[in-house]
């Protein structure tokens, strides 16, 4: 989570998608939003930090959980992703429950000297990519056309605070849009461009040739952020 002068600008979400994640755990609801203000007082409030708050069950299917403050790394320049071909999403029905097969993919493509994982089917439909769902916006129209993942915190924040500029769809690397450019997307960093797109073999499927950019003028939404 992003937290910016002790404050979680997506608090609401963060706690939506948690809640979901329980009742897949088959865990009756236990009031998360009570039990986050007992630990809001120990976030710092003179920093930007990255926060995760991890939780977990005990030996006796007790509800235990730990909160963890540190930094934000920045991103400061355009992500070049690697294709991984999967027949389908493997996320769980709520990636907060399992990062393992995601982690190990980030792994193996920052091992090839990239930045993250893109899945995509072996038809080259966009799935997500380990750490990001992916969108991609008409920068003309300043419309979203978004493919997997509409589950993702960030995903639903952009649909409830400008659900005027969402739009739903399908995103296929071998038939993008003419206009406009490919972004991933998450709740800690938000809007982040790519800049390429390659397979395992060297060959690129997309190569940024937009100079305009977005990301800034709507992280600046996301996060609640003055324009």
């Amino acid at each position: 989570m992003r937290c910016i002068e002790g404050k979680i600008p997506l608090l609401e979400f963060h706690l939506s998608r948690l809640e979901k994640a329980l009742e897949h755990w088959a865990i009756e609801k236990i009031g998360l939003a009570s039990l986050w203000a007992q630990r809001h007082v120990q976030l710092q409030c003179d920093h930007e930090l990255r926060v995760k708050w991890l939780i977990g069950l005990d030996h006796q299917f007790q509800l235990i959980d730990h909160l963890y403050q540190v930094p934000i790394s920045h991103i400061t320049k355009p992500l070049h992703l690697l294709i991984e071909t999967v027949a389908h999403s493997i996320s769980m029905d709520y990636k907060s429950c399992n990062y393992v097969q995601h982690w190990c993919a980030h792994r193996k493509a920052c091992q090839q000297g990239y930045d993250d994982m893109l899945y995509v089917t072996p038809e080259m439909k966009i799935l997500e990519c380990s750490r990001y769902a992916m969108t991609w916006i008409d920068v003309e129209n300043g419309i979203f056309a978004k493919g997997e993942n509409l589950n993702s915190v960030s995903s639903s924040a952009f649909i409830k605070k400008r659900s005027d500029f969402w739009k739903k769809g399908e995103l296929y690397l071998n038939s993008l849009p003419k206009s406009g450019r490919l972004y991933a997307c998450n709740a800690l960093h938000g809007l982040v461009p790519i800049d390429s797109v390659h397979s395992s073999s060297g060959e690129c499927f997309y190569k940024n040739n937009q100079t305009a950019t977005q990301h800034d003028f709507w992280n600046k939404i996301l996060f609640n952020q003055a324009l």
